[in-house]
């Protein structure tokens, strides 16, 4: 039996020509690649850079805790004001809201801009938030 089928390999053709182009239906179920733009990975980057160094101020300007006494001046010269860091990361998210707004216009398909852009929204409101309450509580202290 092996002597039969050795045979029938040896009169198989070496090469064979397709009946037809088969290129034009693979290349219709093909789903088209989008083209990403060169300085976009930046914006995305910058973004989240951008919203790690907010948060980690935010943070440290907001965090309870009661420091050890010795510690406390010194801690007290390196920390802003609660309005002065509440509007330098208002500032520094705006700017950020308007690098992604300019990045989603440039793809506006990009769902982690999107994504960005929502949490960049939120941040800001959170710290508007911040802002009125500490606004409240000046006012009953004085």
């Amino acid at each position: 039996m092996n002597d039969r089928l050795e045979d029938l390999v040896k009169h198989l053709p070496r090469h064979l020509e397709p009946e037809r182009d088969m290129w034009p239906e693979i290349a219709a179920r093909l789903r088209p690649r989008r083209r990403r733009m060169p300085g976009l990975a930046f914006y995305r980057i910058a973004a989240v850079l951008a919203i790690v160094a907010v948060a980690l101020g935010a943070y440290f300007a907001f965090r309870t805790g009661t420091p050890e006494p010795a510690s406390t001046r010194r801690i007290a010269q390196f920390q802003p004001d609660p309005e002065t860091a509440i509007t330098h990361s208002l500032a520094a998210v705006n700017e950020n809201i308007a690098k992604i707004t300019t990045a989603l216009e440039r793809d506006p398909d990009n769902q982690l801009l999107y994504r960005f852009l929502s949490e960049a929204y939120l941040y800001r409101s959170r710290l508007m938030l911040e802002r009125i309450k500490l606004s409240i509580a000046r006012s009953e202290i004085s």
